[in-house]
């Protein structure tokens, strides 16, 4: 038995180091894939009381899957219950994506029915089997894509998006969807374990490509605005326009300036103190929103 793991499988990468217009680049590069490797518990479990048969499956909430008083009574229900039922709790819907539910039930029942073993009145039989489950991500020049392969499936493409974020949401919204309970854990494990590293180091290349973009930022700043540095009672917040930007004031208290600014790369508006990496009170979009956290930073920091 092999145990959960992710690892990084290089493929073609001739294309790695060419990338898209203003895309970022990640840790999984064009041509490359990950891959989230683990065995899925099947668990059944038959018991029989003094009225009838129970069949329970895990992870299910504690209700009966089926029951019959006698064995093939239990073999149709559960069969039935399985075909039928359409939600988490009540579990599954179509036969095609849960037939091997069926398949792996009657590797416990159909042993009683033909006698070849007895329950007694109060016994339990238990039925476990662990299924092989491979989820991959891969990357390309139309973006990220998550493929499933599980059991004997050979693999699928499972969600996709163009953006890491975008894959994700595919990939949860997916798994909300997927009608076969004894995936749900493995699969947001999966997604989780996969994805999120990715985002995380996204993240941080463009932090890195943002704090590289403020030292030039603020060389072009320093060389517009020597002389023009504007003091904090002279400005009229109210009218402050796009075209006023970038716009500084000088910081006393942090010996330093507080600006405002148009991000060069990206569409939004940044407010931060000048010479201090990270050290930001704004970043986003909305430029009226940048100008309020403008006045606001040089009241509470200035």
């Amino acid at each position: 038995m092999f145990k959960k793991k992710a690892f990084l499988i290089s493929l073609a990468l001739l294309t790695s180091n060419f990338l898209l217009p203003n895309e970022v680049k990640s840790g999984l590069e064009i041509g490359e894939e990950i891959i989230y490797e683990t065995e899925v518990n099947n668990n059944f479990r038959v018991v029989r009381t003094s009225r009838r048969y129970e069949g329970f499956a895990d992870p299910l909430p504690l209700a009966p899957l089926c029951t019959g008083d006698t064995l093939n009574e239990l073999d149709n229900d559960c069969n039935q219950t399985i075909i039928n039922s359409t939600n988490f709790q009540n579990p599954i819907q179509g036969a095609s994506t849960n037939a091997f539910l069926i398949i792996l039930f009657d590797k416990i029942v159909q042993p009683l029915i033909k006698g070849e073993q007895v329950m007694e009145v109060g016994e339990i039989i238990n039925y476990e089997e662990e299924l092989d489950l491979i989820f991959r991500i891969s990357r390309s020049t139309n973006g990220y894509e998550g493929s499933l392969t599980f059991w004997s499936d050979p693999p699928t493409k499972y969600c996709e998006g163009e953006t890491l974020n975008e894959l994700k949401l595919d990939c949860r919204s997916e798994s909300v969807n997927d009608n076969r309970w004894i995936l749900k854990a493995p699969l947001d494990s999966a997604i989780h374990e996969l994805i999120d590293p990715l985002i995380e180091e996204e993240e941080d290349i463009e932090d890195e490509q943002e704090i590289e973009e403020d030292v030039v930022v603020e060389e072009e700043v320093e060389e517009v605005l020597e002389e023009e540095t504007a003091e904090a009672e002279d400005i009229d917040f109210d009218s402050i326009t796009k075209d006023d930007l970038p716009l500084k004031v000088y910081c006393p208290d942090r010996g330093a300036d507080l600006i405002i600014r148009e991000k060069k790369k990206k569409k939004g508006y940044v407010v931060k103190i000048t010479r201090r990496r990270g050290e930001r009170f704004f970043d986003g979009r909305k430029f009226r929103k940048a100008v309020k956290k403008f006045k606001k930073a040089l009241e509470n920091e200035c």
